[in-house]
């Protein structure tokens, strides 16, 4: 449903905020993990995301991104 590719400096993390995109109960993954999420209004929050070049998706199922279904995103 989402990507979202971010940049993150040297000897820095990052507080991400991705679209919770109208989906009930999504599956965040980060570079490719499922990674848990806290719901912050529309957008779900993931912090301490380390230095480094990130993918963050936001799928419906599990499935989805075992089958590299999504819609890329471009910010």
């Amino acid at each position: 449903l989402f990507e979202l590719k971010t940049v993150t400096p040297v000897n820095t993390l990052a507080t991400v905020y991705v679209p919770a995109a109208g989906t009930a109960y999504p599956h965040i993954w980060v570079d490719g993990a499922e990674t848990p999420a806290v719901l912050q209004g529309d957008y779900y929050v993931l912090e301490e995301i380390g230095s480094g070049e990130h993918v963050f998706r936001v799928m419906q199922t599990a499935a989805e991104e075992k089958a590299g279904i999504f819609c890329p995103t471009q910010v």
